[in-house]
């Protein structure tokens, strides 16, 4: 029995990471194609901005996925949940610190900053949506 659970969890942890290196494949997708269009359209003034919020945002997205993977390996839920809190605090600090920098600094287009900060968000809401599309179309066929 205990030998099944240890098999469960590792597979659970095997596709958490995987779904987080996709996360991170896309989000790096979305950079490019971001800075590509502000090149395209005659943005390029907005590309440091939008990186600077970017490189954010990745960093956000990995103490995001590190406080919840190390969350989840701690034995007491009452511990694990203080974890998580502690995390969500930090996060938001780094966040307003990002973004304080950033209004502070006039070469930096704040708009710009906080769209690559909140990057990681359209990225996560993207995955969302493609990854139901097919559950909704399968059921629709059903009726």
């Amino acid at each position: 029995m205990q030998n099944n659970s240890q098999d469960k969890n590792q597979e659970f942890l095997e596709e958490y990471f995987a779904q987080v290196r996709r996360t991170f494949t896309y989000l790096l997708i979305w950079g490019i194609l971001v800075v590509l269009n502000a090149y395209a359209s005659g943005n390029a003034h907005i590309v440091p901005s939008f990186l600077y919020g970017l490189v954010a945002s990745f960093i956000y997205f990995f103490l995001l996925t590190s406080r919840l993977e190390k969350s989840s390996k701690m034995a007491e839920p009452i511990e694990a949940v203080a974890h998580i809190q502690k995390g969500s605090s930090i996060r938001f600090l780094f966040v307003v610190v990002v973004l304080v920098v950033a209004a502070k600094i006039p070469q930096l287009e704040f708009l710009a900053v906080t769209i690559g900060v909140f990057s990681w968000k359209v990225v996560v809401m993207l995955q969302t949506v493609f990854s139901l599309i097919p559950m909704i179309i399968s059921g629709y066929k059903k009726l």
